[in-house]
């Protein structure tokens, strides 16, 4: 279709189609997410389940689902695909969609004991 479309001048440059973000500097292809994709994902990024983004995004766990897979083709389109949660992560991080700070602020880290003095501290616990 995208070759029709390139052939006939409707479409000058084929990285334009649907989905595909021009090349960046570093010479890697983009998929074009939508405002709605990137909020997704970036929920997901920071959720335990698509049960968890879903009530976060006031939608259903299948449309959580639906978008996820519509974002990982997106990545498997322009020859980057990302079949799991980091690679995701990974991808997001590459392309811009958002930053390791912006993950961090939005994780919960756990439990949080108070000392004697009133000061919270984080539980950590560690396994040997």
């Amino acid at each position: 279709m995208t070759a029709s479309l390139v052939s006939r001048g409707l479409i000058a440059d084929p990285s334009l189609r649907v989905g595909v973000s021009a090349v960046g500097d570093s010479g890697v292809v983009s998929p074009r997410l939508s405002a709605r994709e990137v909020e997704i994902l970036s929920t997901w990024l920071v959720c335990d389940t698509k049960v968890e983004v879903a009530d976060k995004l006031f939608v259903t766990a299948a449309t959580v689902r639906t978008h996820l897979a519509r974002i990982r083709s997106k990545y498997r389109d322009v020859g980057r695909p990302a079949g799991t949660k980091i690679a995701l992560l990974i991808r997001a991080v590459e392309d811009g969609y958002c930053t390791l700070d912006d993950i961090a602020c939005k994780l919960d880290f756990g439990a949080h004991d108070e000392d004697d003095d009133g000061v919270v501290a984080p539980v950590v616990s560690v396994v040997r």
